[in-house]
């Protein structure tokens, strides 16, 4: 006869066992399914930039201190990244990839940039310029975004997959 820590031992492993497997099934499947649309998302990415014309609109960073001032041009520009009640922006001059750093608030930005159709905001810390997209990484978390072969990935944030999908598809018809 099996004693009671014995069964509870076997019930455990007969009911977590399952879980795992199915857990595991799980990210499987979504894994899959990012690196599929990533893949999709990336040949649009790289089609499109043949098309593209550059534009030499610029952008005017204002930050909150006296002399805080950026302009760049709009297709310099590769992403802005929030760090508290300051932002980085980090844009390629053409040699280089250069990073200002602004006292002022992601969302304050995200109003400055608003009319311009290819920024878009990724993440609560991320605001991206579509068309400097390199490449779109998938995992089973969902995607990331490089952007230059000299600065970190830009993650999307999980609740935004299907909208950043969308707004991709919206830029490149």
């Amino acid at each position: 006869m099996l004693s009671y820590s014995s069964m509870m031992i076997v019930t455990l492993a007969v009911g977590f066992i399952p879980y795992v497997f199915l857990v595991l099934l799980g990210n499987i499947r979504k894994l899959k399914s990012n690196q599929d649309s990533a893949e999709d998302l990336t040949n649009e990415i790289v089609q499109d930039r043949v098309k593209a014309k550059p534009t030499e609109q610029k952008i005017d960073f204002v930050g909150e201190n006296e002399g805080d001032h950026l302009e760049i041009g709009l297709i310099q520009l590769l992403y802005v990244q929030s760090s508290g009640n300051y932002i980085e922006v980090v844009y390629n001059d053409g040699a280089h990839v250069n990073k200002s750093i602004l006292r002022n608030s992601i969302s304050n930005v995200e109003e400055l940039l608003a009319s311009y159709a290819n920024i878009y905001r990724c993440h609560r810390k991320y605001l991206v310029n579509l068309n400097r997209i390199e490449e779109v990484l998938g995992n089973s978390q969902g995607y990331r975004l490089v952007m230059d072969k000299d600065v970190e990935d830009i993650p999307v944030a999980r609740g935004k997959n299907v909208e950043f999908k969308a707004k991709m598809a919206g830029l490149h018809n």
